[in-house]
């Protein structure tokens, strides 16, 4: 219903106004519920972006800026579990499973491979093909997740022997190209 529609049936009952069509009073009512009837748009959209439920454009993306990237190449609804789980992360979460869920939250799956003796955890993602921008995207937020007295690397070793032989490269070749391990792993 319109704030008009509204307010002639509020002002109705009352039977001291005219409120037909052509009338002055349904002028200025018709006049006022123009600047009401935007000011009512803009309170519900503001609702609606206000829950990560039902936000649709700017209530995941700000959200989205403070706590990463903006994921607008994923599904709206992919959109808002990740950011919900991102959001629910607590103090006890910095535990394997915690860790899972971190990386569930930023939408890749691998495995965690912990090494208590030197401190360190890997998060292996060999079995998923990413981008150099995304595998970048991927190390900065697990950087960024994961408790800073742990040593961490993301291994993204789709590394393979076999396609390596293939491709008949000379040792002098390969090695001319100076690459370190790391390297490797961001070409493969």
């Amino acid at each position: 219903m319109s704030c008009l529609d509204s307010m002639i049936n509020k002002l109705s009952p009352l039977g001291i106004y005219n409120l037909s069509e052509g009338s002055i009073v349904y002028a200025e009512l018709a006049a006022f519920s123009v600047g009401l009837d935007i000011l009512r748009e803009n309170l519900d959209i503001l609702l609606r972006e206000s829950f990560i439920a039902t936000a649709e454009d700017f209530g995941i993306e700000i959200p989205e800026r403070l706590v990463g990237n903006v994921r607008d190449d994923l599904l709206l609804s992919k959109r808002r579990k990740m950011l919900s789980e991102r959001l629910s992360l607590n103090v006890t979460d910095f535990t394997p499973v915690g860790f899972e869920k971190m990386m569930r939250l930023l939408g890749v799956s691998g495995k965690i491979e912990e090494y208590p003796q030197t401190q360190r955890i890997v998060v292996n993602l060999s079995n998923e093909e990413y981008t150099e921008a995304q595998r970048e995207w991927i190390v900065s937020q697990v950087k960024a997740l994961l408790p800073a007295h742990l040593v961490s690397d993301v291994a993204f070793s789709g590394f393979n022997w076999k396609e390596s032989d293939a491709l008949a490269n000379t040792f002098a070749e390969i090695d001319s190209k100076a690459y370190i391990w790391n390297d490797i792993d961001y070409l493969v």
